[in-house]
């Protein structure tokens, strides 16, 4: 029987911050609606992004869970935990 292992994406994000790898958000501006850019660190090495988003957002919430899937489907061959 072959079964398809499909992890939840909260176990997905865990394994990638055991293993170093962290999608940041860096304030682009100030005031009630400030808006942010993210970065992808894989240990160390960043990766960053051009796109703005507004904090506190669902389209931002949806950019860094898509941005952990990523990173989880890319580099889970380097995971060491």
């Amino acid at each position: 029987m072959d079964k398809k292992l499909n992890k939840p994406l909260w176990k997905k994000m865990q394994r990638c911050w055991d293993n170093d790898m962290y999608v940041v958000i860096n304030p682009q501006s100030k005031g009630p609606k400030p808006k942010v850019k993210l970065s992808i660190d894989i240990k160390g090495d960043y990766k960053h992004g051009d796109e703005l988003y507004i904090q506190n957002t669902k389209e931002l919430e949806n950019k860094i869970k898509d941005c952990y899937l990523w990173i989880y489907d890319n580099y889970k061959g380097r995971f060491t935990k």
